[in-house]
């Protein structure tokens, strides 16, 4: 099952593509930047086993997106990114559905993904 990063920042969606074709060699990792093109893109790759989703989207802002992918893929692994660290958003982005946010600082992320794929195998 494919792994989807949902980030219209290029570099940062970039390199969280990057991280995750490293730690899961082999599996397909599709690359968007904006929700909208998640229909389309779950219709050619199948459905989606991770989705890295960042939190502030031109076609999406905060929690209305992270509902809606997890309304229409209730089946996958939701992992938000967002600047926001605070206590207070990662509670909120837990009970909308996600297992887990990482914030943009780059230390810790390796083992945060390590620890979300790795509880699908």
């Amino acid at each position: 099952m494919p792994f989807f990063v949902i980030e219209d920042h290029p570099l940062y969606r970039e390199s969280l593509a990057t991280l995750l074709r490293r730690i899961r060699l082999g599996e397909t990792v599709v690359e968007l930047d904006r929700v909208g093109g998640l229909p389309a893109a779950v219709k050619k790759h199948g459905a989606p086993e991770v989705i890295c989703l960042d939190l502030t989207l031109s076609d999406s802002l905060g929690m209305s997106g992270v509902r809606e992918v997890k309304h229409h893929y209730p089946n996958s692994l939701l992992i938000v990114v967002s600047e926001q660290s605070s206590d207070e958003a990662e509670n909120q982005c837990l009970e909308a559905g996600t297992i887990g946010i990482i914030s943009r600082i780059p230390l810790g992320s390796l083992s945060v993904y390590r620890k979300c794929t790795d509880s699908k195998q």
